[in-house]
């Protein structure tokens, strides 16, 4: 009686797999190929939430964050607060914005090309807004430094907001945060 012995080679040869195990690696490598986007859901000063899909520069870093770090990824950008377009955009390239708290951040096998669901590269982390590494004049600076008065005067309403929010949780426990 003779046994038969496989080799590595063969083991790794799909031609000598079964169809089960082919159609398996078959699926994985095209799971595997199919791109992916970063979006997030932003609360809005009003309450409504909205899906935007990150801008390019930061889909390419949050690829790199999950890339290494696998596990924590959906939680790096909760909390912080984003500029967002609330209308669309007109012939100058203008539109209404305000800033959004992000709440939740999830990959998607959709893109889009309506730029209105693109948020701008605009954000400032949890850390630095509600604990004190940045001080109220640094926050609007940075979040104001090329846009029209109507559109700073929405974000600053939206920064009054966000920041009333914050202190009735902390101070008399009132409200979600």
């Amino acid at each position: 009686m003779s046994t038969l012995k496989t080799t590595q080679s063969q083991t790794n040869d799909p031609r000598c797999w079964s169809f089960a195990r082919r159609a398996l690696a078959e699926k994985r490598s095209e799971a595997k190929r199919k791109p992916f986007w970063f979006w997030i859901e932003v609360e809005l000063p009003n309450r409504e939430k909205q899906w935007y899909q990150l801008p390019k520069d930061l889909q390419f870093a949050m690829r790199q964050y999950l890339h290494e770090q696998p596990k924590n990824w959906p939680a790096v950008l909760k909390g912080a607060l984003v500029n967002v377009p609330r209308s669309d955009y007109d012939d100058q390239g203008y539109a209404s914005l305000t800033l959004g708290m992000i709440r939740q951040v999830k990959i998607r096998h959709r893109h889009t090309s309506i730029s209105q669901q693109v948020a701008r590269s605009q954000f400032i982390m949890p850390e630095w807004t509600w604990y004190g590494l940045a001080n109220r004049t640094q926050i609007k600076r940075f979040m104001f430094h090329d846009h029209d008065t109507g559109n700073r005067k929405n974000i600053l309403n939206a920064l009054r907001h966000w920041e009333m929010r914050f202190l009735l949780k902390k101070y008399f426990k009132i409200g979600d945060f």
